[in-house]
């Protein structure tokens, strides 16, 4: 069976959740309904909170001129100009992800799953023997093996919700596929 993925209404949130899940995943492995936040959301929540410590050393230096509040505000400053950088650099790749076309085909046979992406020439293979559970979410549809580090976690757009339940149902019935919105 083959889906050919070549439309996505939500590009950015597709890739932005993904990351989001890839950065919990053994804990949605062991509590599939547990909050996914986006990669976005986490770097600004980093970020306000660093200015609000940056605003607090200053109010302490200011009020008591203390040689520690001033090394203190260097470090806070220096913690800020480095979230405000990876927040820049985090909002540009997503810009430069969403900006390519989605041009890619998921082939399942009864053996494995393979995620063919025409646009960047990689191909990535997962077996159903390796996959634990599918995750739905509310942006995208994610396959998650036994073991992050060895394997692939492949991630296509919740658009396909539909066929790839079907997939499931007709090579792997005994998979479990969590919802998670």
């Amino acid at each position: 069976m083959e889906i050919i993925i070549n439309r996505c209404q939500n590009k950015r949130e597709v890739v932005d959740e993904a990351y989001g899940i890839m950065r919990i995943y053994k804990k949605l492995l062991k509590n599939p309904g547990a909050r996914i936040r986006k990669r976005s959301t986490v770097l600004q929540s980093k970020c306000a909170f660093t200015l609000f410590y940056s605003v607090l050393v200053v109010y302490f230096a200011i009020l008591y001129a203390k040689p520690v509040f001033f090394f203190c505000l260097g470090v806070a400053l220096l913690a800020l100009v480095i979230d405000f950088r990876r927040i820049s650099v985090w909002f540009r790749y997503l810009n430069e992800r969403t900006e390519t076309g989605t041009d890619a085909i998921l082939r399942m046979d009864e053996e494995k799953l393979e995620l063919v992406n025409n646009i960047q020439n990689r191909t990535f293979v997962v077996e159903w023997k390796e996959l634990r559970q599918v995750l739905i979410a509310k942006y995208c549809i994610v396959f998650l093996p036994e073991i992050k580090e060895a394997k692939n976690i492949l991630t296509i757009p919740v658009d396909y919700e539909q066929q790839v339940i079907e997939a499931i149902e007709k090579y792997r019935s005994g998979l479990p596929v969590a919802y998670n919105r």
